[in-house]
């Protein structure tokens, strides 16, 4: 009789029985990270304080009646305080936003284990971001910073002691990594670049141009007010 032929008792073939579960396994796991996308929402009402490591590496320019110098230095450290606040627009249920900010910012860089150049400002950002899931988020920005800074430098050998004071801006781009502790609680790390630019002045009316520039990283504490989205019609 032909083997071939399929009667009420025939068994189905083993590789087709395996094959369906493994089929059915894949298409529920997708099923499941789509599922998880589409319910993650992304929301931002939130007060953020953020300590960061500044790059170090500066030029300079000191313009003086008698001559002008330019070159190359570094400081031994640069660390970077901001306090500030962070608000989403978006649309209800979507895990995608708008996120506008505004922070106070104080900066500090050291020489010989001294206070060499201190500055302050207020700096606002604008971006977006992106929620994998309820305890993940992704957010990018750019931010520009207005504020004024002073430096000093003590004596030695070859010079006098210097100190100027007058305005700083600068420019960053960041991308930040936040996650969800408990409803309210938050922790994040952020990876940027950033240019700053000291345009200074000194006692004897000397004119001192610092640039900074250079990769930062930084790490944060955040309290989330509210969960509820800003609702666009």
């Amino acid at each position: 009789m032909p083997i071939l032929s399929c009667g009420s008792g025939a068994r189905p073939h083993p590789r087709a029985s395996s094959v369906i579960p493994a089929s059915l396994a894949v298409v529920l796991m997708l099923s499941s990270c789509v599922g998880s996308a589409e319910g993650a929402e992304f929301v931002m009402r939130d007060m953020q304080a953020d300590a960061s490591v500044l790059p170090t590496a500066f030029d300079y320019t000191l313009t003086s009646p008698s001559a002008n110098r330019t070159g190359s230095d570094h400081f031994d450290a640069g660390t970077g305080l901001e306090l500030g606040g962070r608000y989403s627009i978006g649309r209800v249920g979507d895990p995608f936003g708008l996120v506008l900010g505004l922070d106070v910012s104080e900066t500090t860089y050291s020489y010989d284990s001294q206070n060499f150049l201190f500055a302050y400002g207020v700096r606002g950002s604008i971006g977006a971001g992106w929620a994998f899931n309820d305890a993940f988020a992704l957010t990018g920005e750019v931010g520009a910073l207005v504020g004024r800074s002073r430096i000093s430098l003590p004596s030695t050998s070859a010079s006098p002691s210097l100190s100027a004071s007058g305005s700083y801006h600068s420019y960053d781009i960041r991308v930040e990594g936040i996650y969800t502790i408990t409803r309210r609680m938050l922790i994040s790390c952020d990876l940027g670049y950033l240019s700053q630019t000291h345009d200074l002045t000194t006692g004897q009316g000397d004119s001192l141009t610092l640039v900074v520039k250079g990769i930062y990283v930084g790490i944060g504490m955040t309290w989330r007010f509210s969960n509820a989205p800003e609702r666009v019609e």
